[in-house]
């Protein structure tokens, strides 16, 4: 499409992307306490959806023309969304990662969980990657993980070697961080 959705809770809006328009926007979605990160969101079968962490509800489905929520996932604001929300292809789902190592897949029509997963760590911010029938998602304390993109089953967990913690900006200890999402490399 030719439109760009951006912002936070307060002020979530639409843009026309050729000249920079207001096309929509939301100004009564949650207001956060401290701070809310907004997810890259995705659209995916007609459905603009959007998360945000740290508040509830955190998880949308908006009309991308219109901007109407369709759906939201009320909930624990500590199971809010981690990571950008990801297409599944050939499908209108989408892949999350959430707080508490929580990995899921949802149809973004309804929000209807399909399957949920979990990995052993407290975050798991980076992108997740579909490739071929697998979602693979990395944490924060240096593992990799894959699951079967249609059951969620875990197929595989693996710790990279030496010590990892999240890397977060002035937290940060002289150790080798794994936030980033995994990407394709042939």
């Amino acid at each position: 499409g030719d439109g760009v959705a951006v912002g936070e809770t307060s002020h979530y809006a639409a843009l026309d992307a050729t000249d920079g328009s207001l096309r929509w926007e939301r100004r009564d979605l949650e207001g956060a306490e401290n701070y809310a990160t907004p997810m890259q969101g995705v659209l995916r079968g007609g459905v603009l959806v959007a998360g945000f962490s740290f508040i509830a509800p955190h998880t949308y489905g908006f009309d991308p023309a219109s901007g109407e929520t369709l759906w939201q996932r009320d909930g624990n604001r500590l199971a809010a969304p981690t990571s950008d929300l990801v297409a599944v292809p050939d499908s209108t789902d989408v892949v999350v990662t959430r707080l508490g190592g929580i990995v899921e897949r949802f149809d973004s029509a309804t929000g209807e969980v399909r399957w949920r997963g979990n990995v052993q760590a407290a975050f798991a911010p980076g992108r997740p990657l579909i490739h071929e029938d697998r979602a693979i998602v990395t944490t924060g304390i240096g593992e990799v993980a894959a699951f079967d993109a249609t059951s969620g089953e875990q197929l595989w967990s693996t710790a990279l070697p030496g010590d990892r913690v999240l890397s977060m900006g002035p937290y940060r200890r002289n150790l080798l961080a794994v936030p980033s999402g995994p990407a394709r490399v042939g």
